[in-house]
């Protein structure tokens, strides 16, 4: 199956979930192609702009994005955020 609107050379991982071909990436903040589908995404589903938070500077290394990509476009996303904590006066991540 192609994804037209991303580069699959761009590491961008295809793997099969029953019967249908998905493109997987979790890298790409700098893409402006993913992204936008992804603000899209976001958008729809929380109703909120990840593009502005990206474009302001608050989209940093601790966010990271694992998302699904059928026919071109983010179908399912899951983010894992980086914390610093501290517990018991010892800094953790």
């Amino acid at each position: 199956m192609n994804l037209p609107l991303f580069n699959l050379k761009e590491k961008i991982k295809r793997i099969q979930i029953d019967t249908g071909i998905y493109g997987f990436d979790s890298n790409f903040k700098q893409r402006k192609d993913i992204r936008a589908s992804f603000n899209t995404f976001t958008e729809m589903t929380f109703d909120f702009n990840m593009d502005e938070r990206y474009l302001y500077g608050y989209w940093s290394h601790t966010y990271r994005p694992y998302s699904l990509f059928h026919e071109g476009e983010i179908t399912s996303n899951v983010f894992v955020n980086i914390i610093e904590f501290i517990i018991e006066e010892k800094k953790g991540i």
